[in-house]
Formats: C-alpha cells, sequence, structure tokens
C-alpha cells in the first residue's frame, strides 16, 4: 500500500498561461483548501520550477476532464535537461504516474490534451515520494458512506437533498516490526487526520480498490504480539475527501 502526504508542489512556483481569472493554481496542492482549477482552452500547460532540486518517483492528477497528459521532468530549469518525459491516457477519476525510479528534479511540464471545443478543468495534483506502508492483513474493509438523511411525511413521501456519497477503506497490519511502525508513525504525523491526499491501497489491483484522496479518519492502537522481540498490531482507516 502506498501513501502520498507531502506534495513538493507546496514549494513550487507554478505558472499556466491558460488559466482562468478566477481560478488560483495553488489550489492544486494546497492542504485544507481543494477547489477546482479552470482553463480557458482545451489544451493547457501547467508548469512548475523549485528554486532547488528535489527527489520524486510519482505525478499524480486526480478529478480533470483531461483525455491525455504529456509530463516532463527536468533538472535545471528550462535550460536543463529532460530526466523523465511519458505520454498517459487519462484512466479513472486518479492517474498515477510512477517513474522508473527516484529522480531528481526542479522543474515539471504538464501538456494537457482535452475535448474539442470544451475547457479543461483540474482539481488535484501531486509531485514527490511515494511513502510504501507494511502489507496489511487480507480481508480490508471498503465502503460508501451515505452523508444525508431522508424524511418522510405521514404519507411516505421521501424528503431531502441528494449528496455524493463518500468512500472508506479501512486496513489491518499484523506483526508489524518497530522499523515499519516508525514509518506509520511518521506518516501519521506527516498527514493526521485534517490534511487530505492521495493513498493507493492495492496498486496492483487498481481496477478493483481504486486509489483515493483522501484524510486518515482513525489510527487504531497498537497491541503487543506475545513475543519476545518487539513486533505489533495495528490498523488504519481513511476516508474520502472533495
Amino acid at each position: 500500500m502506498n501513501v502520498y502526504p507531502i506534495n513538493e508542489l507546496a514549494g513550487a512556483a507554478l505558472t499556466s498561461a491558460q488559466r482562468a481569472t478566477h481560478s488560483d493554481l495553488r489550489s492544486l496542492h494546497d492542504a485544507y483548501f481543494a477547489y477546482t482549477v479552470d482553463f480557458t482552452s482545451p489544451n493547457p500547460i501547467v508548469m512548475g520550477t523549485w528554486s532547488a532540486p528535489f527527489e520524486c518517483d510519482t505525478v499524480i492528477i486526480g478529478n480533470t476532464n483531461m483525455r491525455t497528459v504529456r509530463c516532463t521532468l527536468r533538472l535545471g530549469n528550462t535550460s536543463g535537461e529532460n530526466v523523465f518525459t511519458r505520454t498517459v491516457v487519462a484512466g479513472g477519476e486518479i492517474m498515477i504516474i510512477t517513474l522508473p525510479q527516484k529522480t531528481t528534479a526542479d522543474h515539471i511540464r504538464l501538456t494537457f490534451t482535452g475535448a474539442a471545443g470544451e475547457n479543461m478543468y483540474l482539481g488535484q495534483l501531486f509531485v514527490g515520494r511515494a511513502i510504501t506502508l507494511p502489507r496489511f492483513v487480507t480481508l480490508p474493509q471498503t465502503n460508501l458512506q451515505m452523508r444525508q438523511d431522508s424524511e418522510r411525511t405521514f404519507g411516505g413521501q421521501v424528503g431531502g437533498v441528494p449528496s455524493e456519497m463518500l468512500r472508506t477503506f479501512a486496513a489491518s497490519f499484523a506483526r508489524v516490526s518497530a522499523e515499519d511502525m516508525r514509518a506509520i508513525d511518521e506518516y501519521a504525523q506527516s498527514a493526521q487526520n485534517v490534511i487530505p491526499h492521495f493513498i493507493d491501497p492495492y496498486p496492483e489491483a487498481r481496477g478493483h480498490v481504486p486509489p483515493m484522496f483522501a484524510t486518515i479518519e482513525r489510527m487504531g492502537e497498537r497491541a503487543k504480539r506475545a513475543e519476545n522481540t518487539f513486533y505489533w498490531n495495528t490498523s488504519i482507516s481513511w476516508k474520502e475527501a472533495k
């Protein structure tokens, strides 16, 4: 299971000549206020530049009506060399681009292609490194959580305002080593339960359990196993964020 709590875009200067005037590119990575960024073209270009190089292994694009995107990472800003280039076709609400290896970069260029005559929008963008959590036990739980209550009149007529349901995911971790437990602690400290971030529960089976943009809902208690060495059992649950 991979989680992505630290977005390097927070330290980048983002630009796009096709950004709609009412939109702010910082919404793509803001930890608390996520508004969709609108563009005045079906084929916008988004660029980000950092003042210092950083390591990354993943680019994630979420909540968009794009058809394809060409992702280019560069070292040496606009005059440097390309260290990664890939064109991918949109598939699913969240698209994860995994680099072949950790790459050092300080510039990104995303060239989107949308439907003809339809201006593009983009909800979330992540550039950074994946944190791999220990393998969880079988039988994780996933659910759709309703966010509204229906009311009925005496005659049985139903009233209420429909709202989109939220997905949840919960997993238990058994016999977690002390080193892996420190990784879980570091992840929880960086994300806490208020910062939305991407999670990829089943990288090898995304068709069955797709990635989510979520927050940690609950960190379960950790129980030391009845062994001489320190191994732990614990659990984590997540709830989708909009």
